[in-house]
């Protein structure tokens, strides 16, 4: 409560001086912002929903490359990976099981079009119009695995205006990036587009005591993208686009953070130092992604059809070693290979109709699985085992048909019901486990048995809205739920149920002094129910369980304020008080010198996992003018979080941290030419992006050290 009543009582004296700046100053009013987050087009401020938006110009001034990094930019989200699979969390609601088949909590979208696979979800930005960041349930209009909220990326669409730009990057460690576009129209009726986007740079990680044999030293990535509009008659439009996506990775490596690894036991060498990773094999995390979309748009007259197709292939290898040490004692490779296939068909009232309702239907198929998942230790199995191969494939299917009306009251209350019903299917194959010898011929094989499972849920909403004449009042009730699953990576078919998310939420969104100064809060409560979890049953084997009911209350508080004609302010913050209510089979760890001994215990009490009390943002940007008509505009942004656990059980705990980026922008007085002088990370402050226990040790990748560089765009 200190967080809440100390975020509430800065933030109304930071109002007080912003007010009397507007009533003193020439500021320019705010800017309109238009998002989708209700699957049509509104102003942020008259939609009823805790809504970030972060244009494209924002992201590049922010060096936000990839979805991972827009936790800088949104207070609530805490984006962390573990072995390629992305793990976001907003308001404490997520998930850190990383398998084939288990979805996170916070969906993410591309142009509509929902990811399954969560080592496909950390992507490049690549030529991105915005992202939206919808905070809390979205069960009704977004379903499944939307429980903790939804992250919209949209992409750039072609006009029939002729446009093109292209930018180049250098910087420390070798930093090299290109990206360029053009679009227009090629006939009255056909406008294209193409996109392409490419990076390297030397790892910010150091191997000891030696590299290991065929381990790469930099980051590569690249993607491209075509894009077409075609408008055939007024009444009709279809968008399509194609994209393909290459990431190699390093950094996804594991490093040992604690002397009691098995390995260290076993005769390797205990090394434990920031960015330094101790290994006898290469480690390294590759993704190839290709995704086609349709978005089909007729005009009924009455209403408008909306089609959304997509397809997406994706193939990911996590090579990592589980011992963190030189002696070649164990390491995983787990290929997963992903196919899937959705179709969404909405019907959308008018932008003029008295009534917003929108009703439609959705279809998802998905198939993946190991490839295999393959361990070799030739230490920890029995002679003379050497290691084994696991194969489990694993499908889902889900429709769903949903609706969602608002209808006013009065001239200013309006009442909004939705719901949505979703049917899912899980099966998972017929696996086996080999049994691997020295010669890599299979010594015995061992059969698992397919399962399957068949879960149904409605997922309601009802919200209130009053309309100001400055200010838009809220309050809904809304459930959201993550989909079951079954644990892919070993033979347990026990299934686990969907996890439910109950809140309750009330928000102010408001413009101020003449739309100088936004100023938006929301509070909200969660219950939550059969959470997921990994716990451990004896033995290193880790399953995954409904063990869980938690609950977690907090207040999302965002300023924007010009204060002057030149100069504007942007604060955030997300205060938030969480705790597990039962919890009686918490994973974790014995430290011991011959290795960690797995076990659990009651985890009743502590917050939930990788869900800070507080975390703040604040940006302050100055544009300075020149007589020439060019300018400099100049960014400095604080990002500061209270710290929080990485696991249930409370023992491994990340301190609190803060980020501090700056940039510097020189802009031509045609506007054609931009050159950008960036840091950051300006204190070179050494953190996570994830840590863990195992049985093996304890371990955790680095995020990244300062990093600096200038850019120069051109944009026509």
């Amino acid at each position: 409560m200190k967080y809440l009543w100390g975020s509430c009582l800065s933030t109304l004296t930071l109002l007080a001086p912003a007010a009397y700046a507007q009533e003193e100053s020439a500021g320019s009013p705010l800017q309109e912002i238009i998002v989708t987050a209700q699957k049509r087009s509104e102003n942020v401020q008259n939609v009823p929903i805790a809504v970030t938006s972060i244009a494209a110009g924002d992201l590049a001034n922010a060096r936000v490359a990839d979805t991972q990094g827009l936790q800088l930019e949104v207070p609530s989200l805490n984006y962390a990976s573990n072995a390629g699979f992305a793990q976001p969390f907003l308001r404490g609601v997520g998930s850190d099981i990383g398998s084939p088949g288990a979805e996170a909590s916070v969906a993410t979208f591309i142009d509509g079009v929902y990811i399954v696979n969560n080592q496909s979800v950390i992507t490049n930005l690549l030529g991105i119009d915005r992202v939206e960041v919808l905070a809390g349930p979205q069960g009704t209009l977004y379903g499944r695995n939307a429980s903790g909220g939804a992250i919209n990326i949209y992409t750039m669409t072609p006009k029939q205006e002729l446009e093109a730009s292209a930018s180049v990057t250098g910087g420390n460690y070798d930093l090299f990036e290109g990206s360029a576009h053009v679009s227009g129209g090629v006939s009255d009726t056909l406008a294209i587009g193409v996109y392409a986007i490419g990076t390297q740079r030397h790892t910010y990680l150091n191997y000891a005591p030696a590299l290991p044999p065929g381990q790469r030293t930099k980051n590569k990535a690249w993607a491209a993208r075509f894009k077409a509009v075609w408008q055939p008659v007024d009444a009709v439009k279809l968008t399509g686009s194609i994209e393909h996506s290459y990431d190699y990775n390093v950094e996804a490596s594991y490093r040992n953070v604690q002397p009691n690894a098995i390995g260290n036991t076993l005769g390797g060498t205990p090394i434990i130092k920031d960015y330094v990773v101790v290994s006898d094999i290469p480690q390294f995390r590759r993704a190839t992604a290709t995704t086609g979309i349709l978005r089909e748009e007729v005009d009924l007259g009455f209403a408008d059809l909306v089609g959304i197709t997509g397809y997406r292939k994706g193939k990911s290898i996590v090579q990592a070693n589980l011992d963190g040490t030189d002696t070649p004692v164990a390491y995983v490779n787990s290929p997963i290979r992903s196919r899937q296939f959705s179709q969404e068909a909405q019907l959308v009232s008018k932008p003029g109709s008295p009534i917003k309702w929108i009703a439609g239907a959705y279809y998802l198929k998905e198939k993946s699985g190991y490839l295999p998942l393959s361990v070799r230790s030739g230490v920890l199995l029995p002679a003379p085992l050497i290691g084994y191969d696991f194969f489990s494939p694993i499908q889902t299917r889900s429709f769903a048909v949903f609706a969602q009306g608002s209808a006013p009251l009065t001239d200013r209350l309006t009442l909004t019901l939705g719901a949505r019903y979703t049917w899912d299917r899980k099966a998972k194959g017929a696996g086996r486990q080999d049994l691997l010898l020295p010669d890599g011929t299979v010594a015995a094989s061992i059969p698992y048995p397919a399962a399957s499972r068949n879960w149904e849920k409605f997922t309601p909403k009802i919200g209130l809205e009053y309309k100001l004449d400055n200010a838009l009042l809220y309050a809904t009730y809304s459930q959201g739920y993550k989909s079951g699953l079954f644990t892919t990576s070993s033979a347990d078919n026990t299934p686990v149920n969907p996890e439910t998310l109950d809140s309750w939420e009330a928000g102010v969104k408001s413009d101020l002094f003449g739309r100088r100064l936004r100023f938006n809060a929301s509070a909200y409560y969660y219950k939550f129910k059969d959470l997921q979890v990994a716990i451990f049953e004896g033995g290193a084997a880790q399953s995954y369980r409904n063990a869980a009911r938690a609950r977690a209350y907090g207040i999302d508080l965002s300023v924007l304020a010009a204060l002057t004609e030149k100069t504007t302010l942007k604060l955030g913050a997300a205060v938030e008080h969480s705790e597990y209510k039962d919890f009686p089979e918490a994973a974790f760890f014995i430290l011991s010198p011959t290795g960690n001994i797995n076990s659990s215990r009651p985890a009743d009490g502590n917050p939930l996992m990788r869900a800070p009390k507080f975390v703040g943002t604040a940006e302050l940007n100055q544009k300075i003018p020149l007589k020439d008509g060019s300018s400099f505009d100049l960014t400095a942004s604080l990002y500061h979080n209270s710290g929080f656990n990485w696991d249930p059980a409370g023992d491994l705990r990340q301190g609190s941290y803060r980020n501090v980026n700056l940039s510097a922008t020189y802009t031509t007085a045609d506007k054609n030419w931009k050159l950008t002088a960036w840091v950051t990370n300006l204190f070179d402050k050494q953190r996570f992006v994830t840590e863990s226990f195992t049985n093996f040790g304890t371990f955790a990748a680095d995020d990244a050290p300062r990093m600096y560089g200038v850019t120069a765009s051109w944009d026509m």
